[in-house]
């Protein structure tokens, strides 16, 4: 009776205990992809409409016989709208980006109100449309900002609820494979009592057997079991296995056992 190795043991034990096995929980939803999409939208709304007002206002400060003026205001849109929402975004793993972040806003809250005030008057708006426009021109760019920052947030608690998940997981991992290790144990020591006990019981029936083969010979003396203990004793055989105390002293194996009681005690007496 050969013993399991672990690898086995390991595989059976988890088909017979599948609630016992940890699953991985799933940390993320719908729900908040859908509402990160969400802030991306109005983030992107935001920086659309602050554009529309930051590209003209740049555009004024290109000198006239500057070639594609038009084009080259269109970078304005780069150096504003989108410094704010992804410097609003990263500002607390990267510190510097914060003063970034400042002077995005500025430029944009200054070519906004200036370009809103000089587009309503070129239409003609009165004051409520000027009063209107400075604060849709505020507004724009802070809601970029505040895009920003609330996609950081919802990331951020992602990653910590995908860390939080992936540590319980471990820990319940590791208890799972504490589990195993002792079953294993036990499940060792027990296959050893086994292959113990059939041995014994294989050299009894051999002893059985020499009996009744023998039943009409002469039957042997019976052997002192204590003189033979200090016999071994004397001659420093209390190591030898059982086979070989077997065929040196001729004695059965079920002696032997009584024999190591007799030298674990030091019980050496002209008794059997």
């Amino acid at each position: 009776m050969d013993i399991q190795p672990y690898e086995e043991f390991e595989r059976d034990w988890k088909k017979s205990h599948k609630a016992d096995v940890p699953r991985r929980i799933r940390a993320s939803s719908m729900s908040e992809f859908l509402w990160i999409a969400f802030w991306i939208i109005v983030s992107t709304g935001a920086a659309i409409f602050s554009a529309a007002h930051t590209i003209p206002a740049a555009e004024l400060t290109i000198p006239l016989n500057v070639p594609n003026r038009g084009l080259l205001a269109d970078t304005a849109f780069v150096i504003a709208e989108l410094v704010i929402f992804g410097a609003s975004a990263l500002r607390r793993e990267i510190k510097w980006l914060r003063w970034l972040l400042l002077g995005a806003i500025s430029v944009a809250l200054a070519g906004n109100i200036s370009s809103s005030i000089l587009a309503v008057t070129a239409n003609g708006g009165n004051i409520f449309n000027q009063v209107g426009g400075v604060l849709l021109a505020i507004i724009a760019p802070l809601t970029a900002f505040a895009a920003g920052e609330v996609l950081h947030i919802q990331l951020d608690k992602r990653s910590k609820k995908i860390q939080a998940a992936q540590d319980d997981f471990d820990q319940k991992y590791k208890e799972m494979e504490a589990k195993i290790r002792a079953a294993y144990t036990r499940y060792q020591k027990e296959q050893k009592v086994e292959i113990s006990r059939n041995f014994m019981k294989s050299g009894e029936a051999e002893e059985v057997h020499e009996v009744s083969r023998s039943i009409h010979e002469t039957p042997k003396p019976r052997v002192k079991l204590h003189e033979v203990a200090r016999q071994i004793h004397e001659a420093g055989d209390s190591k030898l296995s059982a086979a070989e105390m077997m065929q040196k002293y001729g004695i059965g194996l079920g002696s032997t056992s009584k024999v190591r009681e007799i030298l674990t005690t030091n019980g050496f007496g002209s008794h059997d």
